[in-house]
């Protein structure tokens, strides 16, 4: 997260599977780069402080589509 332009806080995140490569389909066990919202907590999670990832953004679903694919979620 950034504040003044500035990381202000950092997390530790878990990728997929076959993390190198950007995401195209749902199941590809690929990590999503990109521009994404921490939109909410996930306070159910056994995991501390876990965030909940705004993922398709619109240009996931943008190019999905023109692949014929689902975006996932």
């Amino acid at each position: 997260m950034l504040r003044g332009g500035a990381p202000y806080r950092t997390y530790f995140l878990a990728l997929g599977l076959d993390p190198q490569g950007q995401t195209q389909r749902q199941g590809d066990g690929r990590t999503a780069e990109g521009h994404y919202t921490l939109d909410h907590g996930l306070p159910d999670s056994r995991c501390y402080e876990a965030k909940h990832v705004a993922y398709p953004n619109a240009e996931d679903r943008r190019q999905a589509a023109a692949r014929g694919d689902d975006p996932g979620a």
